[in-house]
């Protein structure tokens, strides 16, 4: 209230804003710990489910890397489920928005999981 009897409306709104941004990452950042979980109990429909909230939530509010890394782990539910289409775009997009912010971590694990996860020839 003193801020606004000051006449600092915008800062108050600003500050507003930025707690309920907050408030969605937070909530959705629970949602991915709780993904986790199911994905540690063989549950990987569910986690892929809470996995996508949360990368929505992510990319609306540009949390990249952490976006990033939440793709990393949809992906191991989309592998786990058979969905290649799912894995391929899940992966794409971690690694496009990984290369951007020069995160070689979530590129060496992704590169990883595509070798862990790609057919091998026949006779090997």
């Amino acid at each position: 209230p003193a801020m606004v009897e000051l006449g600092l409306t915008d800062q108050v709104e600003q500050l507003a804003d930025s707690a309920l941004k907050m408030t969605d990452w937070m909530t959705a950042s629970m949602g991915a710990v709780t993904a986790l979980a199911r994905q540690s109990e063989g549950n990987h429909r569910e986690a892929l489910a809470l996995l996508k909230e949360a990368i929505a939530v992510g990319d609306d509010h540009h949390v990249a890397f952490n976006t990033a890394r939440l793709r990393l782990s949809a992906a191991r539910s989309a592998i786990a489920l058979g969905e290649e289409a799912e894995t391929t775009a899940l992966l794409s997009r971690a690694e496009a928005d990984a290369q951007e912010m020069g995160a070689a971590s979530i590129l060496s694990q992704i590169a990883a999981l595509r070798t862990d996860t790609e057919p091998t020839a026949v006779g090997e």
